[in-house]
């Protein structure tokens, strides 16, 4: 998809939102994905997963009068 693109083609692959599209949206569209929007995407989610748990170990006691 960001192939297609040209020179924007470089922002779209920096947004994390355009690898989770692609995965739903491919299929779709001429039936494969490419492996490396699944490697992004799993990367971004650990990435993501780990990076919560840690602000929710700091933040835990904080937490309730936030909300």
């Amino acid at each position: 998809m960001a192939d297609e693109l040209g020179t924007r083609g470089r922002f779209a692959n920096i947004n994390p939102l355009t690898h989770y599209i692609a995965i739903v949206r491919e299929p779709l569209l001429n039936g494969q994905v490419v492996m490396f929007h699944w490697w992004l995407v799993l990367a971004m989610t650990l990435v993501g997963t780990v990076v919560t748990f840690g602000v929710f170990a700091r933040f835990r006691r904080d937490l309730i009068f936030w909300l």
